[in-house]
Order: structure tokens, then sequence, then C-alpha cells
């Protein structure tokens, strides 16, 4: 049976919890991690109209982008947490992944109608880059396809785009087992020399520890010999937003109708001729990039939640706006989830569904 706590672990390895920011509330935040699950709903936020759907659909656990619980709680009641407490009286856990989950999947959230029309999509805002390590594992040659293949399974190997890296020597392996011990080879008592293979391969920390539990499962040895090291090299940079260009000028005016096509409640701030070549996407509330973005002389800055005066400093600068919404530059993280977790073996028998309570906040006439 499927339990809160391997979801849980299953949305950790990959967009880690404690690389969300230090003002952000992600993980667990209700609920409990050995509660069994058998129905999982995905929503952008945790409404009354979620909840409903949730007790309607009997969904055992809710998975949000936004924080249900964000700043300081004094106290929990009916009375001042009526969502949070009707969620556990009906045994419904919530996982909010939010700023972990914008670093796993920043190319994914921009817009697919202007996908066509760009370069590659590079990281905007580098703030983390992952520790890697390197894990050497000493086994016998007959065993040695099966603990590699083992630790690639659980992450281990990546070099960029390259899979299943590692470097393999042959060599002797001498060891002596002693009373009260198993040996997969030899007996106890006498000196054994075996041929083994040094198996060396790459691992993020995020994996580490999968791989490691992985690879002494896989092992004949009842001891297994094997040594961690920590890497100066960095892993894969991570952050929010991204940096492109055009692969032709297009006129600000251009980009703001193939935008409206998805985008209905979009505003625009600057001279709707002005040639565009480099811009910068940001999902969520960006103004905080909008410097940055000035920096580095990006025709186009597009989010959500810009306000006023963002726009009026942005002209100033040369910088062009076109503000989307909060909600659509992030709608698409319950596809972006839902698919995720639906790619994993281990949960082929939980039902996943995507609310169908969940709209934009605002609407026009």
């Amino acid at each position: 049976m499927i339990k809160v706590k391997n979801i849980f672990n299953i949305i950790n390895s990959e967009m880690p919890f404690r690389t969300s920011e230090s003002w952000d509330n992600t993980g667990l935040l209700v609920g409990d991690m050995e509660q069994e699950i058998q129905k999982v709903l995905i929503s952008l936020e945790f409404t009354q109209d979620v909840l409903n759907e949730a007790i309607e659909k009997n969904i055992d656990l809710i998975i949000t982008h936004h924080p249900v619980i964000f700043g300081k709680i004094t106290r929990f009641t009916r009375q001042s947490n009526l969502l949070l407490f009707e969620a556990m009286k009906n045994n419904i856990s919530i996982i909010c992944a939010h700023t972990n989950a914008d670093k796993r999947f920043y190319k994914d959230f921009f817009p697919d109608v202007l996908r066509s029309y760009v370069k590659r999509l590079d990281l905007f805002d580098a703030v983390d880059a992952e520790k890697l390590y390197k894990i050497v594992v000493f086994v016998p040659e007959k065993d040695t396809e099966n603990v590699r293949k083992a630790m690639f399974d659980k992450g281990a190997g990546h070099i960029g785009e390259y899979s299943k890296c590692s470097f393999n020597v042959s060599g002797i392996g001498t060891f002596t087992p002693q009373e009260g011990t198993d040996p997969h080879i030899g007996e106890i008592g006498k000196d054994e020399e075996v041929k083994e293979i040094r198996v060396e391969t790459i691992c993020k920390e995020t994996n580490l520890n999968s791989v490691i539990d992985q690879m002494i499962k896989e092992h004949p040895y009842e001891e297994v010999a094997y040594d961690v090291y920590e890497l100066k090299r960095k892993g894969d940079k991570s952050g929010f937003g991204v940096l492109t260009s055009l692969k032709e000028e297009m006129s600000l005016l251009e980009i703001a109708k193939l935008l409206k096509n998805d985008y209905p409640m979009i505003k625009i701030s600057g001279n709707k001729d002005k040639k565009i070549k480099k811009l910068v996407y940001c999902n969520g509330s960006g103004a905080s990039m909008l410097r940055k973005a000035t920096r580095i002389k990006a025709d186009l800055f597009i989010s959500g939640d810009l306000k006023y005066h963002d726009a009026q400093e942005s002209l100033k600068d040369g910088l062009c706006l076109i503000d989307i919404g909060h909600y659509g530059t992030e709608k698409v993280f319950m596809n972006l989830m839902y698919d995720f977790l639906n790619s994993k073996e281990t949960l082929d028998k939980i039902d996943l569904k995507i609310s169908d309570k969940m709209g934009p906040v605002y609407w026009s006439v």
C-alpha cells in the first residue's frame, strides 16, 4: 500500500524540499506521513471549492503549488482555520511543492505558444548548484553489471546530457572472513583473493542515500567495500525564470497577440511597435527580477503580478512588460505534477486527478 511518505519521497527526490526559498513553506503541511492513500488530487491552490471536491471524490492526499500555511499560526480551531480543520477532519493530507517545484520545472512553465519562436531556454536567475559525489564500490566480476544497473536506476551516472556514466577497473580484492561472518565467497579463517571490478560513478546529493541503499541491497557481499567522495565541481544550477532570444525579431504587439490566445487577461507596457529580441519569462510574481532583466538589457519581461510602479520604472529603462497574471503563469503546474507522478511505476495503482475547481481569481467583461 502506498503511503503519504512514498509520494513525499518521490517529489523530494527530484525537487528537494530543502531547496525551497527561506521564506517559503513546503513539504507535508497537513496530515500524516504514515497515512495509506489511494486517491490524489493536484491543485494550484487549496480553496473551499477544492476541499469540497476532495471530500466528494474521497481524496486522501492533495498536492498544491501554493502553501496552505503561510505565516505564523497562533491557534488551530474550526473558527480560525476552517479549511485546514475540515481537511484533517476528513483525513485529507496536504503536500505543498512551491519554489522547489519552480526550480525543477522552470523551463516547463514557459508558454507553449511562444516555444516555436524562440531559441533555447536558459536559466535566468541561478540561486543553487547541487553538490556532486563520486561513489566507488568494489564488486565481484560476475555481479558488476547488476550492481552498476542498481545504482543507475536510482539516479547515479548522469553527466550533462549523458546517462549511465561510470569508470571500471579490474583488480584483486583480498579479505579473510572472521568468526561470526557469513561470507558470500570463501571460508572463515582462510585468506581469499577475488577478481573484482572497481566501479566509479557520479551522483547528485539528492539521490545519494537511495543510490547507496540500492547498491548495498544488490551487492552480493555481506560487508560492502565502498567509498564516497564529495566533489569540488558542482552539478546543474537551479533557480527561477527563463532567458531566451527570439529566432527573428517581433514587435511587442505581435508577441502580445500570440499570448492573448492562451492568456486572455493580459496587461502590456511599452511601445507596441518596439522590436523584441531578448526576453525573460518568470512564473508567479516576478517583479523582484526586473532589475536583473534591465541589467542584461532584455527587451521584454513576461510574468505575473506586475504593478503600476514596476511598469513606470521599467519604461524608463527601456524594458517592455507583459503581465499574463499569476494564475496564468502557473496553471500548468497541475499538469506538470500530474505527468511527473504518473510516470513513476511505483504509483501505477494510485488514482491521480487534476482539480476541476481551479480557475483564475480575476475575470473580465
